[in-house]
Parts: C-alpha cells; sequence; structure tokens
C-alpha cells in the first residue's frame, strides 16, 4: 500500500519539480535551485528526512534519465549545493550517480568533474534559453 503511495508521490514530484527546474533555467543565463527550494513547491511532507529524500533523488534521476533520452543536457545540473560564505554554487555528489545512471562518462579527478558539471549547467542554459 505504501509502495502506491510513494509511486503517486514521485509522479506528483516529477511534475513540480521540472515545472520550477526549467523555469530557473529560463530566469537567467545563471539560474539555479536548491534542493531546498525546490522542495518548497511540495508542502505536503517534511522538508527534510530519509523518506524526502529518497523521493527527491528518485525524481531527479528520473528527469536526468529522460533528458539524455531526448537528447537534451542535464537539467539536473542547475539543482545545487549553496556556500553562502563564499558566495558559491556546486553539484551535489547525486548529480554525479545521475549522471552516470544517464550514461554520461563521468569524469573521476574532482577538478574533471566540476568542469563536467559547469559544462552541462551551462548547456541547460543555452538550450532552455532558446526556448523563450
Amino acid at each position: 500500500h505504501s509502495e502506491a503511495l510513494m509511486e503517486n508521490l514521485e509522479s506528483m514530484f516529477l511534475g513540480a519539480f521540472y515545472s520550477a527546474i526549467i523555469k530557473s533555467a529560463i530566469s537567467s543565463k545563471d539560474g539555479y535551485m536548491t534542493v531546498p527550494e525546490l522542495t518548497s513547491y511540495i508542502n505536503i511532507l517534511p522538508k527534510r528526512g530519509v523518506e524526502m529524500a529518497k523521493i527527491v533523488n528518485a525524481t531527479l534521476l528520473k528527469i536526468s534519465k529522460f533528458e539524455a533520452k531526448h537528447g537534451r543536457p542535464m537539467l539536473t545540473a542547475i539543482v545545487c549545493k549553496q556556500d553562502k560564505k563564499n558566495n558559491d554554487i556546486f553539484p551535489s555528489d547525486w548529480f554525479f550517480t545521475c549522471a552516470k545512471e544517464a550514461g554520461y562518462d563521468v569524469p573521476e579527478n574532482e577538478t574533471e568533474r566540476l568542469t563536467f558539471w559547469k559544462s552541462q549547467f551551462d548547456e541547460v542554459h543555452e538550450y532552455w534559453n532558446l526556448k523563450i
């Protein structure tokens, strides 16, 4: 019974997350979202916790695979972690997991990984900014 509920929640998250991420990609050439911002679009569950993380990760993975299957850059590249102290953003480890699962050749070296992420981040903006 709870598995059916999780599937229903995931499909609801999928639509809400897709919409929010695309809006962010269109908003500016360096627009991004954090996971807390993303989860604020879904107000039926607590903002933290293992179940929430599972649903968020599963949804981001589905989006990554779908975008790759359709020949588009990784939309999930703009879902970032934020370093407020240094006014910087960076990818989560989950981004790289999604990239591998979506068929990308992800470098092992940290510097190359960041270069890969930044290229996806820029490609997302380039792709979606042409759509408005």
